[in-house]
């Protein structure tokens, strides 16, 4: 049973532990050939790239679940996608059908090189007026500052996946790699944000949240984290969002928030 905050009860997440499993993902990859339903979506699932576990979560629909439902409830439908970290490109696909008709450019930016190429199929098969844009990397503020993420340095030079550049990633490179730099090379000005990066979203929330100051709407998951010493729980970085950054959190389900920038609800 779903809990009012969005978060599931002790026997549901019993219940998932078991669904969510390895055996259950091998079934799955052995039934659909691959592409598999997700919320509305076509997802190429290659088990060569995507875990057995995260197969058997988007067959059963729960793979990032509050993400997708707050990206499909509250991106508008046709404005430009700055999304830092996306997996195999589930939710990226809830967003491109959320703009399906409609032409934007979709930045994607993912640590995991071999799911660049998974991530750009499944944005284009379900929008195919979509302009993706993945890149391979880190985003860290605008001058490229080092954050630890899951223990490893932030890669602070990026190189875009392009299909005529599969194996050798190589199209293109940054000296940086700041937002801003990715926001100027992919020809976005304004932008709604999807961010999932297991904490490193320190740095632009706590940093410097004025480099935010383009993005009108977001949908994010917190994570406990450390920065500068202190320890932020997701309660404080939504502090952060709706202070120094300037949102309104519209909904929360557990440490997943979606927001909209003040201005816009509160015009004049």
């Amino acid at each position: 049973m779903r809990r009012r905050d969005g978060t599931a009860g002790p026997i549901k997440r019993s219940l998932n532990r078991i669904a969510i499993s390895d055996p259950v993902g091998w079934v799955f990859a052995r039934c659909s050939g691959g592409y598999l339903r997700y919320r509305g979506c076509v997802l190429e699932v290659p088990v060569s790239r995507v875990s057995l576990r995260v197969v058997a979560a988007i067959a059963l629909g729960r793979h990032e679940a509050a993400e997708a439902r707050l990206a499909f409830r509250w991106l508008t439908t046709s404005a430009n996608v700055v999304e830092l970290g996306a997996g195999c490109g589930a939710v990226s696909a809830v967003v491109a059908r959320r703009k399906r008709g409609n032409s934007y450019r979709h930045l994607v930016v993912e640590p995991s090189a071999e799911l660049l190429p998974v991530i750009n199929g499944n944005i284009i098969r379900n929008n195919s007026l979509a302009k993706p844009f993945v890149v391979h990397g880190f985003v860290c503020t605008s001058t490229s500052r080092s954050i630890e993420v899951d223990n490893s340095p932030c890669v602070k030079a990026a190189k875009v996946w392009t299909p005529a550049a599969t194996e050798q990633l190589g199209a293109r490179r940054f000296d940086g790699f700041g937002l801003e730099v990715l926001l100027g090379s992919a020809g976005i000005d304004s932008f709604e944000l999807v961010m999932d990066v297991e904490g490193g979203e320190a740095a632009l929330l706590l940093e410097t949240p004025t480099i935010l100051r383009n993005c009108t709407r977001l949908v994010a998951e917190l994570h406990t984290l450390f920065w500068e010493g202190k320890r932020y729980s997701p309660d404080e970085l939504v502090g952060a969002l709706e202070g120094p950054c300037g949102f309104e959190i519209v909904e929360r389900q557990g440490d997943v928030v979606a927001g909209i920038r003040k201005e816009q609800l509160n015009p004049g």
